[in-house]
């Protein structure tokens, strides 16, 4: 199986990423209405969506540098699945960041 150091990069980023999402959300639901609540949230938030955003950009890197061949399929599977699992938790929480701003 080819791996590449950008698909795994990108994959590892991604779960991390969820992983911090799903944990997150609950919290930023409980802790914010405290000051001290909402900066810890907001700190693991920013963390979220930079990790979320190395993994955006390593999946699109791997895509855009290797061909579509049969060899390079499943490096590019695993890209691929990098890429949707740091896009999601990335853009929700920039929306609710953007929520939390406006208030």
């Amino acid at each position: 199986m080819n791996k590449s150091k950008l698909s795994m990069v990108s994959l590892i980023s991604g779960i991390t990423s969820t992983t911090l999402a799903i944990i997150l959300f609950p919290l930023a639901i409980v802790m914010s209405r405290s000051l001290d609540g909402t900066m810890f949230i907001g700190f693991l938030g920013l963390s979220t969506i930079f990790i979320g955003l190395l993994g955006t950009i390593c999946a699109a890197a791997k895509k855009l540098s290797t061909e579509d061949t049969p060899e390079n399929k499943t490096d590019r599977a695993i890209a691929n699945k990098g890429f949707w699992f740091s896009i999601i938790p990335t853009s929700i929480w920039i929306f609710i960041m953007i929520l939390g701003s406006i208030r």
